[in-house]
């Protein structure tokens, strides 16, 4: 089984909002020879087939091939009535999924995250290549580029042509490659024609995220939806240099996001409501904690607020795991927690170095973690 099968289904607990620095930091800590390995083990990005929207085997509802759709993740056929619209099944993914555009647009994610960070901890081109031929079939080609919306995201058939949650098609996956993309700006590796490409499409994805009824359904959003709706408008307006809108989100954050979704106890209920509570309250965490982070960048302190959710998840899902509270259908690749530690000590120092003491290296099935963090 590939690496991205096995992230394919919780990619953004996989997934870091890297800095220059903490990548430079990464390369000297891990060494050549990890290096080596992981270069060794990543080969089959070199057979990926150049993927698009238009290559998917059933059209959105508007019938634009250039449309981006997916179908509703937990949504199936009612064995009931065959005819009818679909019925809502929580924590159990519809394999018709594959017909349309969320694992094309999530592959490409994998692909331009992963193949970014090996050009930086390798330094050969070759990986760089790879990146922009990936990047100019989906964003620029007039053949195949996706238009920049997301219109018929997770639709339900016989109940919507598309939904405010297909946002986070792109907000837990694609965000993450964007910031790659930006750090690609920053070194200068993006010819002027690619990256204009890039920041047109990103300008106008931008208004229609700001602008369109599903747009603004999904920043209402009072769980992980509605945070990383506006991660991915933090890592747009990174890349677009718009850092007072970035600046701006501050008291939104703290009062809709912040105040509104960690409990009391420190807890974050709306996540242990799901069917996957373990993958959802790291990922609900993991969010505020990376949105607090793009407000960092801007001299904007507001970490102090989520450590006692921190805190929270830290004993309740990993010292003391085995009385988690909630229920998890799925398996919970241990490197989630390796990438949690990375996240939160640079951000609370060595507060939570121990959080390798608690994970089972047997249980780390994505092994890019391993080489990365292990």
């Amino acid at each position: 089984m590939s690496y991205y099968e096995m992230i394919r289904d919780d990619t953004v607990n996989h997934y870091v909002l890297f800095t220059e620095d903490e990548i430079a930091g990464l390369k000297k800590r891990i060494g050549v020879e990890k290096i080596k390995s992981f270069q060794n083990d990543m080969e089959d990005l070199f057979n990926a087939p150049l993927e698009s929207v238009v290559t998917k085997k059933r059209c959105a509802p508007g019938g634009n091939v250039h449309d981006y759709v997916s179908l509703g993740t937990y949504w199936w056929p009612d064995k009931n009535n065959k005819d009818g619209p679909y019925i809502r099944r929580d924590g159990y993914i519809n394999p018709e999924g594959v017909f349309y555009d969320k694992d094309k647009l999530k592959r490409l994610a994998y692909l331009v995250y992963h193949g970014s960070l090996l050009y930086f901890l390798s330094g050969e081109n070759r990986y760089l290549d790879l990146v922009k031929r990936h990047l100019c079939n989906w964003f620029i080609n007039e053949e195949t580029r996706m238009n920049p919306h997301l219109e018929y995201g997770q639709f339900i058939p016989g109940l919507a042509n598309g939904r405010s949650e297909g946002i986070i098609d792109y907000g837990a996956s694609f965000t993450y490659a964007l910031n790659m993309i930006h750090l690609l700006h920053r070194v200068g590796a993006l010819e002027a024609d690619l990256l204009e490409g890039l920041l047109s499409w990103h300008r106008s994805f931008r208004t229609w995220l700001l602008e369109s009824e599903i747009g603004k359904k999904e920043g209402s959003a009072k769980n992980n939806h509605g945070t990383f709706y506006d991660v991915a408008l933090c890592s747009i307006e990174q890349f677009l240099g718009m850092s007072e809108q970035i600046k701006a989100r501050k008291d939104f954050f703290i009062t809709e996001r912040i105040e509104k979704q960690i409990a009391a106890d420190f807890s974050l209920p709306l996540e242990l409501a799901r069917t996957r509570t373990i993958t959802y309250s790291f990922m609900g965490l993991k969010g505020l904690l990376e949105e607090a982070k793009f407000l960092s960048c801007q001299g904007i302190d507001v970490f102090p607020r989520l450590k006692g959710a921190v805190n929270w998840l830290y004993e309740n899902a990993i010292v003391h795991r085995e009385t988690w509270p909630g229920s998890q259908l799925t398996r919970v690749d241990d490197g989630i927690y390796l990438v949690f530690r990375e996240l939160v000590c640079g951000i609370y120092g060595s507060d939570y170095a121990d959080i390798g003491d608690y994970v089972d290296p047997g249980k780390i099935y994505n092994r890019v973690l391993a080489y990365l963090f292990l």
